[in-house]
């Protein structure tokens, strides 16, 4: 009997143990089921993090071969899904000018670097594109790189900015040097013009006068005289000519926008000299008359005089631009006022004149040059005020009346 007891303990106790292993394995199968899952679900977000980032994402070998790529990039590329650039280098799209650096690139990214690179593409179309990367590299659990990841942004557009503006400072710098030239040709003609129109008149006099009786040697001298004193003035005279400057392109401008691409311009120059440009009360519906190229050398011109006043002033270094609309009237005035050391009251009227400066190394022509700028836009140039605080430089131009622009625009 006890036997049997025993017998019957046993084989409950056997499928007891395995009743507990199977609940045990079925446990452990929907736990790793479980975790496949959720590894599945967290692989799909990365894969949609991936695909939706704006920018380009992209794996390659060291070789250049690309693993994996996002649609932003394939969309750079105007490829229609990863097939046509698995397994292709990116050799084959980037431009070969930039091929030594890339690899020199991919070499410092596998040793453990980040590094970043700005280099021209050409689509599968043949489109040229800019882009800049930065790559990272990529690692598996035991630290090893496996892959270079880079995150790739197509800069076309800002490239295509940088040459218009870099075009704009080339005009800028050819409208300074035209109108200088121009300046110092005026002076030039003015200051010779009137000795020789002098000798000029005084020879004509003398050949007249010996031509009444007197025929000695000194009228052969003074015919001389007349002679070399008429190529002097046609000399300066072409001189004139050949520097003057072309009149002013007057058209219709919204100031705003033209001191906005200007402050674009000039912000690398006032960024290396460390000064801030506020700039205040610019209406954004407000029209002048202006020849740009031109506008903009007043507005360098002047900056650059207030940068220079600045020079001493270590803290305070800051430029306020303002822009009055004056009632009843179709002037528009802008001042430009500085933080430097300021203009002696016996000098204020003196600055605006040619060859005047303030300046050890001064020439004296850029607020001249820029006055008459102004003339020739209908407005002027003066110093508004100035004392040890500072300098405030103005300048006038012509608004276009409202009603005007409007019927401009409804023409249009």
């Amino acid at each position: 009997m006890d036997i049997i007891i025993a017998s019957f303990f046993s084989q409950n106790a056997l499928t007891i143990f395995a009743l507990i292993l199977c609940v045990a394995l079925a446990i452990l199968l929907l736990n790793l089921q479980k975790t496949k899952r959720k590894l599945q679900e967290k692989e799909n977000d990365l894969r949609a993090i991936f695909q939706s980032e704006p920018d380009c994402v992209k794996l390659q070998t060291i070789d250049g071969s690309v693993i994996d790529m996002n649609s932003a990039g394939l969309a750079i590329l105007e490829a229609k899904d990863l097939s046509e650039v698995s397994g292709h280098t990116v050799y084959e799209f980037i431009d070969s000018k930039y091929h030594d650096d890339y690899r020199e690139l991919t070499k410092r990214v596998f040793q453990g670097n980040t590094e970043m690179m700005e280099f021209k593409i050409h689509s599968k179309s043949g489109r040229e594109r800019w882009l800049e990367t930065n790559a990272l590299p990529l690692r598996d659990r035991q630290n090893n790189i496996t892959a270079l990841l880079a995150i790739t942004r197509d800069i076309t557009l800002r490239k295509e900015l940088e040459q218009k503006l870099k075009q704009r400072q080339m005009d800028l710098e050819r409208v300074c040097r035209v109108n200088t030239m121009g300046e110092v040709a005026s002076g030039i003609a003015h200051e010779i013009n009137q000795p020789l129109c002098a000798i000029s008149s005084y020879a004509e006099t003398c050949i007249a006068e010996l031509d009444s009786g007197n025929t000695k040697d000194l009228k052969e001298n003074l015919k001389l005289i007349f002679e070399q004193s008429q190529k002097a003035s046609g000399i300066v005279s072409w001189v004139r000519e050949l520097a003057g400057n072309k009149k002013c392109d007057l058209q219709e401008l919204n100031i705003s926008d033209l001191i906005n691409e200007f402050m674009k311009y000039v912000e690398f120059y006032l960024d290396e000299n460390n000064v801030k440009l506020k700039v205040n009360n610019v209406e954004k519906n407000c029209f002048i008359y202006a020849d740009r190229a031109q506008l903009e050398h007043v507005l360098m011109n002047v900056i650059k005089n207030s940068v220079d006043a600045m020079s001493c002033n270590a803290f305070d270094r800051i430029i306020e631009l303002d822009l009055k609309s004056i009632p009843d009237s179709d002037k528009v005035i802008i001042y430009i006022k500085d933080k430097g050391v300021g203009i002696h009251n016996s000098n204020i009227n003196k600055v605006t004149t040619p060859y005047f400066s303030t300046k050890s190394d001064g020439l004296g022509m850029g607020l001249p040059i820029s006055k008459s700028i102004m003339k020739a836009h209908y407005g002027d140039l003066w110093i508004d005020e100035s004392s040890r605080n500072g300098t405030t430089i103005a300048f006038s131009l012509k608004k276009v009346k409202t009603e005007i622009r409007e019927s401009h625009e409804q023409c249009a």
